[in-house]
């Protein structure tokens, strides 16, 4: 239709002109809007450089918690688990039951608990004791032991809340009677000493009761123990002030000592202006003497970790601030030296220099949110790999504080993607197991590819491999402890593929998880091959020849080997070591050091001597990031990792990467079982280590004033708990059968197996005051003194310990002092034996 001019004038009059006024202000929201969109864009395309936005936090923790009040004391707050857990693998807290009673809360944090129920099981979780429910008031009840006489020895309870959500969550505590002990007194003790280190109040609580020598480092705040100087144990100049609640968890508790951790959080003056924040955690071990009525303290442990904080200095012109850290922090670098990841106060952080970002990975903790089940450390964080933009692996062990795994104990694996700033999970491995357990045997027995999107795992079941589409591959099966070997990353493994007549191994298979690659190790007629370990990703491994198996003196069967090789992925050998008459039990590796365990063969029986060791003076590809320590006056020795060419920028752009929600995890179950008794050293209320040898572990638990116990949770070992002195009990026929069976020359393991029901124990390389404890259980000890000969432990005194002599029949006593001599020959050769029910109650009568 063409518009007259007529027209035109018509429609305009129609047409009414906005006030200037308003159009004033939709011009200017049109300009705004278009900035807006404009920043949006740029934002996403530039500051976000692609990012994924198909991604979510990680959630919030949404299990109930619940805690014990004994004396006044609030203690042994416990986490919850979505399902029941390993009962033997279970020992992290004890709860003292006074007159009969044990008095629970429950923190809901808004979960409507429908029912409330316990169980009391045997340590080793074989026999249910009593079960029932509880009814809650105001989220707190009273469980009642008074008919029941079992709390009289060490048991575990088990009380599980069933909620409205259909979810049944489980806590776990051991528990014994303590009416007759000195609980209150121990619990005071301890928080007198801690309050007075933080407020700096002298008396004889700190300065008297301290124990400071050479072996303390006094140049750093992040560890000190009872041997540190007075001035190391009261913060210095730190001034601290704790942020939060003081958890108190009590670790083990019997008739002579009491010990407990202490967790919180402080806030210390920095080196410049505002506070610096710290994970702490104090360790006690303390004793009530009932003769001088009063408290010793026995062990006193603290470590501090600096906890990174976005609001203060994060970085200098020389490198990335870490602070205080009682431990030498992990990290990894990139190839071209521009991007590290790190590992602090339980938290991974990717500082990337170019993009000048630095981004806080993965942690369960919320500085937003002070929630305490966000501040419970189960768990540790591991970096696996990186690549050269920087991308990185890491795996999660432990117990998993919340997100979509919450309250399960497992190995979580995930990648961070550099450029998108998005964690994605790519594995998740459960286990029924504890959280130390899982942190200490998963700890290189489980590897993720990301060139192959798998992930290998060693359980006692066999080698698997689980691919991207959930299939389950089988590599080997039935791998046992000592038929296979990690390198330090997880990346190689060697194990035994072939075998001779006799169980020895004629093939190893060395493979590389990460590109799949495997290559063969093959020895000659009548030998057998035995793998030992990597040193950096060069192979350990020895060669034995099978007519050469035999027997310990303690009788413990052996394969010797008679040379060990270092070689290199190209079957370069590197290194060997090989000698006349002399045969190979064993190996360590330390890094670039391998100790060889060396024996003799003498009258039949392989003899201990002294070790020897192989060195590797390969070099590490050297980076121009690496970590060091700097000192300065009110904080002392901090760690920072440091570029050598510096940094220009010091205020870099913060990020919070976001979990990707792109493609499911692998998902896998591992609810293994220990086929063979391992021994467990606690220390400083932590896991220490895992030994197949009590000697060895009796030894480290001394050293670490610690304690021992079997896979079954069978106390071994524990320091200082013994009597001054001690005679076997009721115990006259058993050392008679036993000194039949040595006169007739049977080997002394198979002996102490018989008597105990399989639980001898070799004792090598025991201290004579290592023996105290075993004898003290009202089990005798057989001491070597030659291959085939030995004495029978049955008491001793403070300056003797007694003994029957198998060759004669007869009872005598040597000086302590002099058994290490006597059984020099042997290499201090012991057996021992766990006590068996009829010991016991021999020593009772």
């Amino acid at each position: 239709m063409i518009k007259t001019p007529q027209m035109k004038k018509n429609q305009k009059r129609f047409i009414r002109k906005p006030p200037v006024r308003i159009g004033k202000i939709l011009a200017q929201a049109a300009i705004l809007l278009g900035v807006f969109v404009v920043s949006v864009i740029f934002f996403e395309l530039v500051i976000n450089q692609g990012r994924d936005s198909t991604a979510v936090d990680i959630g919030e923790a949404t299990y109930p918690q619940i805690s014990f009040t004994s004396q006044g004391a609030d203690i042994n707050l416990l986490s919850g688990y979505g399902r029941q857990r390993d009962i033997a693998s279970m020992h992290d807290s004890i709860t003292p039951i006074i007159d009969s009673q044990l008095h629970v809360t429950v923190t809901p944090y808004g979960n409507e608990v429908r029912r409330m129920s316990y169980k009391v099981y045997s340590l080793d979780g074989t026999k249910t004791y009593l079960e029932g429910d509880a009814i809650l008031s105001s989220n707190e009840t009273t469980l009642d032991f008074r008919d029941a006489d079992i709390i009289a020895s060490e048991k575990m309870l088990e009380i599980s809340l069933s909620l409205r959500r259909g979810i049944t969550v489980y806590f776990y505590t051991r528990i014994l009677d303590a009416t007759e002990g000195r609980f209150a007194e121990c619990i005071s003790y301890i928080n007198g000493f801690h309050e007075n280190t933080l407020n700096k109040i002298e008396g004889a609580v700190i300065s008297q009761v301290l124990e400071p020598n050479e072996e303390a480092d006094n140049s750093s705040f992040g560890h000190v123990n009872i041997h540190s100087s007075y001035k190391m144990v009261t913060w210095g100049t730190l001034k601290p002030i704790v942020d939060g609640d003081v958890r108190v968890t009590i670790k083990e508790l019997n008739a002579t000592f009491m010990s407990a951790t202490l967790e919180y959080m402080v806030n210390c003056e920095g080196d410049t202006q505002g506070n610096d924040s710290y994970l702490v955690r104090e360790f006690y071990r303390v004793r009530y003497d009932e003769t001088y009525k009063r408290m010793y303290l026995l062990n006193y442990d603290r470590v501090l970790e600096q906890i990174m904080d976005t609001s203060s200095v994060m970085l200098s012109e020389k490198g990335v601030l870490l602070g205080i850290s009682g431990k030498e922090p992990e990290y990894k670098v990139n190839a071209d030296g521009s991007v590290v990841s790190f590992v602090i106060a339980d938290e991974l952080w990717n500082y990337n220099r170019d993009a000048d970002e630095i981004s806080l990975v993965f942690g369960f903790r919320d500085s937003g949110n002070p929630d305490q089940r966000n501040m419970i450390r189960k768990h540790e964080i591991r970096i696996l790999s990186m690549d050269e933009e920087g991308n990185t692996t890491f795996g999660v062990y432990g117990y998993m504080n919340r997100g979509s795994h919450e309250g399960e104990v497992g190995v979580a694996i995930y990648t961070y993607d550099i450029k998108k700033n998005v964690t994605d999970e790519k594995a998740f491995i459960s286990s029924n197991k504890s959280y130390e357990y899982m942190a200490m045997k998963f700890a290189r027995t489980v590897y993720y590819s990301d060139t192959r999107q798998s992930l290998s795992v060693l359980s006692e079941e066999g080698l698997f491999e689980i691919t991207s589409e959930g299939s389950r591959i089988t590599l080997a099966e039935n791998l046992k402890e000592g038929h296979y070997a990690y390198s330090s990353d997880g990346r190689l493994i060697v194990y035994e593929a072939k075998f001779n007549d006799e169980g020895g191994a004629t093939l190893l298979k060395v493979r590389d998880l990460s590109t799949a690659q495997e290559w063969d190790i093959t020895c000659n007629a009548g030998e057998e091959l035995h793998p030992l370990g990597f040193v950096k990703r060069d192979l350990v491994y020895g060669v034995g020849r099978s007519k050469d198996a035999g027997l310990t003196v303690t009788g413990e069967e052996v394969r010797p080997m008679y040379k060990v090789i270092v070689e290199d992925q190209n079957d370069n050998a590197l290194k060997t070591y090989e000698a006349n008459n002399v045969y190979i039990l064993g190996a360590q590796i330390d890094e670039n050091l391998v100790s060889i365990n060396r024996a003799k063969l003498t009258d039949g029986r392989y003899q201990s001597i002294t070790d020897e060791y192989i060195t590797n003076n390969k070099k590490d590809d050297e980076s121009n990031i690496f970590l060091e320590k700097y000192t300065s006056d009110k904080k002392l020795y901090q760690y920072r990792i440091t570029f050598a060419d510096g940094i220009s920028d010091k205020d870099p752009k913060i990020l919070r990467p976001k979990q990707a929600l792109l493609n499911s995890p692998l998902q896998i179950t591992f609810d293994s079982y220990d086929s063979k008794n391992y021994y467990y050293v606690y220390a400083n209320g932590e896991l220490l280590s895992v030994k197949e040898q009590a000697g060895v572990a009796i030894n480290e638990a001394d050293e670490a004033s610690g304690l021992v116990i079997t896979s079954k949770q069978e106390y071994v070992w524990i320091r200082g708990v013994r009597a001054s002195e001690y005679a076997i009990i009721g115990q006259d026929q058993l050392i008679a059968k036993m000194a039949s069976k040595m006169k007739a020359k049977e080997a002394p393991l198979a002996i102490a197996n018989e008597y105990s029901d399989g639980k001898g124990m070799d004792l090598t390389g025991c201290t004579p005051e290592e023996l105290y404890y075993i004898l003290n259980q009202n089990t005798p000890v057989i001491a070597m003194t030659s291959e085939t000969e030995g004495i029978i432990l049955t008491g001793y005194t403070q300056s003797i310990f007694t003994y029957v002599s198998p060759k004669t029949g007869e009872s005598g006593y040597v000086p302590i002092e002099e058994l290490p001599a006597m059984t020099a020959s042997t290499g201090n050769a012991y057996i021992g034996m766990l006590p068996t029910d009829a010991m016991r109650e021999a020593a009772v009568q």
